[in-house]
């Protein structure tokens, strides 16, 4: 009885799959954290030192603290391109003033293609991220929202155990 069970919670694996969704400007594709800045693109990853140096996030920041991120073009022609930083304290619709910017990197060209960046969070929020790039007469902008130690509501790992779950109860009353 017991194999069984195993066998149908098992079988009902191969049924679950998850779906990355995207956060603003952000994507995670394929395992890569993709920013997109009109046409072009960057590689985006976030790391915590402090509380998970190994584990990289691409959306919303796990935790308060000293947070370490780096943006790596995927376009050579960025390379070519001012680029500006700002990070702002305020929900989706925020617009950048003095008050909130917590972090401003004004326009440079980063001919490595690298773009990194530290500031430690002090207190948990909601902020907006925005990249802007010059492409001749053009400024181009991405924002994305994300949340620092908030949450982020369902855990997936809790819904994958409630699909497996419901899944292997339904093969094991099919296969009795």
């Amino acid at each position: 009885m017991l194999n069984k069970m195993m066998a149908a919670v098992l079988f009902s694996l191969f049924f679950f799959s998850t779906t990355a969704t995207a956060h603003g400007g952000l994507s995670a594709d394929k395992d890569l954290c993709l920013l997109s800045i009109g046409a072009y693109k960057m590689h985006f990853t976030g790391y915590q030192p402090d509380s998970s140096a190994t584990k990289e996030f691409c959306e919303d920041i796990p935790a308060t603290g000293l947070t370490i991120v780096a943006m790596d073009v995927m376009d050579r022609k960025l390379k070519d391109m001012p680029t500006e930083v700002r990070v702002i304290e305020g929900d989706a619709e925020a617009e950048p003033t003095e008050a909130n910017t917590i972090l401003h990197m004004p326009f440079k060209l980063y001919p490595t293609g690298n773009i990194t960046f530290e500031h430690n969070f002090p207190k948990e929020g909601k902020f907006v991220g925005i990249v802007s790039i010059k492409d001749g007469d053009e400024v181009i902008v991405s924002r994305f929202p994300f949340a620092v130690g908030m949450g982020g509501g369902f855990p997936l790992w809790l819904l994958l155990v409630v699909v497996v779950a419901v899944g292997g109860a339904v093969a094991y009353k099919r296969m009795a």
